[in-house]
């Protein structure tokens, strides 16, 4: 599947992994589910293709990342649930219609992604606290 980034910084900022090699160790975490989501999604051809291959991984004690099409201010937008803390926020590169006849969502029609952001889920604590003090609403 092919993957953009939202600008140059952002592109950067995640491929960069040894910036976070020195990271506090739950900062760690989130950097290694990205890496491992972004692999994958670049292993696929499609985002039907991504279900396949993430349903065979075994991360252990991970839950597997969920796509799931956002409403309200973000519509259009799509979230794969990094782990229990963040999501990877994006949106399809071909404005292709992701939605079937029957409203069901055609995931095999999103053959490449524009990343924007990495959010927290909810009001989930160091990540809020962090966006807070930097005055963002996104890790990039």
């Amino acid at each position: 599947m092919e993957i953009q980034y939202k600008d140059q910084r952002t592109r950067t900022l995640l491929r960069k992994k040894s910036k976070f090699l020195s990271a506090p160790k739950h900062t760690l975490h989130l950097w290694n589910d990205l890496d491992v989501c972004i692999s994958v999604l670049q292993a696929s051809e499609n985002m039907q293709d991504f279900h396949v291959k993430d349903s065979q991984l075994k991360r252990k004690g991970k839950p597997s990342f969920r796509p799931e099409i956002l409403r309200g201010e973000l519509v259009g937008k799509i979230s794969i649930r990094l782990n229990k803390e963040a999501r990877l926020v994006f949106e399809p590169l071909k404005s292709t219609d992701i939605y079937r006849e029957d409203g069901s969502v055609a995931w095999e029609n999103i053959v490449g992604i524009r990343i924007l952001a990495i959010t927290p889920n909810h009001d989930y604590g160091w990540i809020k606290k962090e966006l807070i003090q930097n005055g963002k609403d996104s890790l990039l």
